[in-house]
């Protein structure tokens, strides 16, 4: 059971890893990991890699000797360096039963996958954790350890003594050139919805690609999407029913100031919005949602995130606020690719737990 108080902004701390290959796979990519302030230790994550078997699908990954494959994971050790450092599957108690297990991807015609998830590990630390990439044989071909965007997402280190700290230069901080935004989003009329998410801009060094992860309750109760990725939902048949998007405006207080979707319409094919939001909510009226989406657009200052009902309303409204720190990590800008605009989700969707029902270009 989630619970999620009025007037509290979600800030998640958020981690990037570029992911390498491992031996000669060719397997590369990159990830982003949004570790929730939920004492319940909820994690999402969102990335994509290249280089994998061409047109997997789930019944094609594992082996009777070997259950990851396909498999996306964050792992228990420290580094990629090799199996010993990797660890296994990482997560602590409270959580009794390995929450990983259903995390996989497929992929398309090119070997690409763009996978997703939101799992609850335990614990929101996952500093300098390696995140491992599986293929269909469940051997591991890529990894990645998690940095922190912003250094205030580090847990405090011990103080060094005094002879260290006396030695110790001041290194010049680095300039991230992400942006991460955080929103509070509160109830329009009287829906009574209220939420908060992490918004991460300029994600893996693409200009226009926009990655959030959030929640929001007070939703209708036990809903099931028609886009969820695990199928079998019914519900948010209506235009933007269960939908979470940006919008071009810049005040909550009707709808002509909230605007529409946003996103460049000279730039882009399709609205990219279209699809995005979540997938269900539990008996309590509670949603998780996390997705990326290339926009075409390359500022988001002051827009606004609104989450609507099952129908379509538009229920809560936020203003996106620039997280702010003057020692920045450039973790993403490091974390380049040749992926060109639009590109990112021009794939195939991925099966995960979550809101990921993209249109095959």
């Amino acid at each position: 059971l989630f619970c999620y108080a009025q007037g509290t902004t979600m800030r998640s701390r958020v981690y990037t890893a570029k992911l390498r290959p491992i031996g000669n796979s060719g397997v590369d990519g990159n990830v982003a990991v949004f570790a929730s302030n939920d004492e319940t230790g909820v994690i999402g994550y969102v990335g994509y890699a290249h280089g994998l078997q061409r047109n997997l699908n789930l019944e094609m990954c594992g082996t009777a000797n070997n259950a990851q494959g396909c498999g996306v994971h964050i792992h228990s050790g420290t580094s990629c360096f090799d199996k010993a450092t990797q660890g296994g599957h990482y997560f602590l108690a409270p959580v009794r039963s390995d929450p990983w297990r259903q995390n996989r991807y497929i992929t398309n015609g090119k070997g690409i996958a763009k996978f997703s998830g939101i799992v609850s590990i335990g614990t929101n630390n996952v500093v300098g954790k390696p995140f491992l990439v599986h293929n269909k044989n469940g051997n591991r071909v890529a990894c990645g350890e998690l940095l922190p965007v912003f250094p205030d997402d580090l847990p405090p280190p011990p103080p060094p003594p005094p002879s260290s700290q006396q030695q110790q230069q001041q290194q010049p901080p680095i300039r991230a050139r992400t942006i991460v935004y955080d929103v509070e989003t509160l109830p329009l009329s009287n829906s009574g919805v209220v939420g908060g998410a992490s918004i991460l801009t300029n994600a893996f060094s693409v200009s226009d690609l926009v990655c959030f992860f959030g929640k929001a309750n007070g939703l209708e109760i036990n809903q099931r999407s028609v886009r969820s990725a695990i199928g079998g939902g019914r519900d948010c048949r209506a235009t933007d029913g269960c939908g979470v998007h940006i919008h071009s405006g810049f005040a909550c207080t009707s709808v002509g100031s909230q605007g529409g979707h946003f996103y460049d319409q000279n730039r882009m094919k399709a609205d990219p919005w279209v699809v995005t939001g979540y997938e269900s909510t539990d008996q309590e009226g509670n949603a998780y949602f996390i997705d990326c989406v290339s926009t075409g657009e390359t500022s988001f200052d002051q827009r606004l995130l609104i989450v609507h009902s099952s129908d379509g309303t538009r229920v809560s409204c936020g203003t996106m606020e620039q997280r702010t720190d003057e020692n920045a990590l450039s973790a993403i800008s490091a974390a380049t690719t040749t992926m060109t605009s639009g590109s990112f989700f021009s794939m195939v969707a991925v099966v995960a737990s979550t809101s990921l029902i993209l249109l095959l270009q």
